[in-house]
C-alpha cells in the first residue's frame, strides 16, 4: 500500500515523457516545409551537389518546383542533362517564370 504513491507518479511522469517524445517526432516530421524562408526573390540560386540521382535529384526537383534557380553539380553527365531537361519542363508547366537551370558534371 505504501508503494503505490510512488509507483503511480514513476508511470505519470513515463506516460509524459514517451507522450512529449512522439509528440516531437510527428512535429519534425509532419509540419510544412521551411523551403521558402530561403527564396530572396527571383535570384535565388541552390546548388545541388550529387544531383544525379537519389535525394540530391530528389532536392534539385523539389527546389526547381517551389521556383528556385539551381545547379545541378554530378558525376553522370547524361544523367544530368536528362534531369535538367524534365525539371526545366516542369518547372514551366507551373508558370514560375524564368527560371533557369545550371547543370555541371566532373569529366576526366
Amino acid at each position: 500500500m505504501a508503494f503505490e504513491a510512488p509507483l503511480y507518479h514513476l508511470g505519470l511522469i513515463t506516460v509524459v515523457y514517451l507522450t512529449l517524445n512522439v509528440g516531437s517526432f510527428l512535429y519534425h516530421y509532419l509540419r510544412p516545409s521551411s523551403l521558402m524562408r530561403y527564396k530572396h526573390g527571383a535570384e535565388s540560386w541552390a546548388l545541388i551537389t550529387g544531383a544525379s540521382d537519389g535525394i540530391g535529384l530528389g532536392f534539385a526537383k523539389e527546389l526547381c518546383r517551389k521556383g528556385f534557380n539551381v545547379i545541378f553539380l554530378g558525376h553522370i553527365p547524361d544523367e544530368l542533362q536528362s534531369d535538367v531537361g524534365a525539371s526545366t519542363a516542369k518547372c514551366k508547366d507551373q508558370d514560375l517564370g524564368g527560371e533557369r537551370n545550371l547543370c555541371l558534371s566532373r569529366t576526366n
